[in-house]
């Protein structure tokens, strides 16, 4: 459960971590020193990955590791990056510096300080030559940096939107937040701004909504430039399942599409709803609650995880161990792992001392 703490409401695992900045289309560095959440990073770690029943299916030799995504996970070997197949097979010799999952059949790799894009041979479809930005492709395309300017290219590398914003980030929910002349708007698939305005500073496009920047204000948009919650809270994240978390008084709570409080702010820290579950710190603890803000699951781990694909990976507070929960709380994987990752088609990444 390596974490990257990058914003105030929770921590996040690499590849989230990683998507959060290609989203916000900042540059930033992956040499970073990771939390995670209370254990000390040491090298005797190993990372494999387990099925639903808890049983290692590929055996834990790699450095790091992502999950499965498109049929492929990431793998470090040696402090290079390859991928590997469901069976564990070796199918992208490790050979780069950094490597992202794959998205729409291709994934953005590092080599020799600049990034390109590989099919799921390993064969590059678009040449290692753009700085340092790691965005997926999302809708056909993908933002790239070249000279200090992001524009998007389309699979074969053709550029479709020039390279002329300050800041950019992927597509998503078919349009991509970019910046000029130190504002921020939104542009579709054709380059064509979607409305009118900009903004001090913004967010992508998440569940119908951004959060947006206005006189030092944030609040959300629709895909129209509407605002349609004027933001009084400290805070601004993405909406999911309908909401979105909200600060008040250093606590955390939620708020729906129509800016009502649904969830009073008094939790430390807090998830993202996942199947109308959210996993929340209460007095040290975690535990889960609903989308009324009931408590379903009581706060009696070290941490937890969003659900996925039914069940959650929560550290147990006895032994210090992660395992997997169901929607019950009852662990169905006991709690054995030194590190433990969310499931993503049938398996998840696991960590053991070796």
């Amino acid at each position: 459960m390596i974490r990257y703490t990058v914003i105030g409401r929770m921590t996040l695992d690499r590849r989230t971590f990683l998507k959060f900045l290609a989203g916000t289309g900042a540059m930033f560095s992956l040499w970073l020193t990771p939390s995670l959440n209370g254990k000390s990073r040491h090298t005797n770690i190993r990372y494999g990955f387990i099925n639903r029943t808890g049983k290692i299916v590929i055996a834990p030799r790699f450095e790091l590791a992502l999950g499965f995504l498109d049929g492929r996970a990431a793998v470090q070997i040696d402090g290079k990056w390859g991928y590997i197949d469901e069976n564990g097979k070796r199918v992208v010799p490790a050979q780069f510096d950094e490597a992202m999952d794959f998205n729409e059949g291709l994934a953005c790799v590092e080599l020799d300080g600049k990034c390109g894009y590989i099919d799921k041979s390993g064969k590059f479809a678009v040449p290692p030559q753009y700085e340092l930005s790691f965005s997926a492709f999302s809708d056909g395309l993908a933002c790239v940096r070249v000279n200090g300017k992001y524009g998007y290219i389309n699979k074969t590398g053709k550029f479709v939107i020039d390279p002329v914003f300050e800041e950019a980030s992927g597509f998503s929910e078919g349009l991509a937040k970019v910046k000029t002349c130190n504002k921020y708007s939104f542009t579709d698939k054709t380059g064509k701004q979607a409305f009118p305005y900009s903004f001090d500073g913004a967010l992508p496009f998440s569940d119908g909504l951004a959060s947006v920047v206005v006189d030092g204000q944030w609040g959300y948009i629709d895909k129209t430039g509407k605002m349609v919650i004027r933001h009084q809270y400290h805070g601004h994240e993405y909406f999911k399942e309908g909401m979105v978390p909200i600060m008040s008084e250093k606590k955390w709570g939620y708020i729906d599409k129509t800016g009502a409080v649904v969830i009073e702010p008094r939790y430390t820290l807090v998830g993202a709803f996942s199947k109308g579950l959210c996993p929340v710190e209460f007095d040290g603890k975690w535990g889960y609650i609903d989308a009324k803000g009931n408590m379903i699951i009581p706060p009696i781990f070290a941490h937890a995880s969003e659900f996925s694909e039914g069940i959650a990976d929560a550290r147990n507070t006895e032994n210090g161990r992660d395992g997997y929960i169901n929607q019950k709380g009852k662990y169905v994987i006991k709690p054995q792992f030194y590190e433990a990752c969310s499931f993503s088609e049938g398996l998840a990444v696991i960590g053991v001392e070796i």
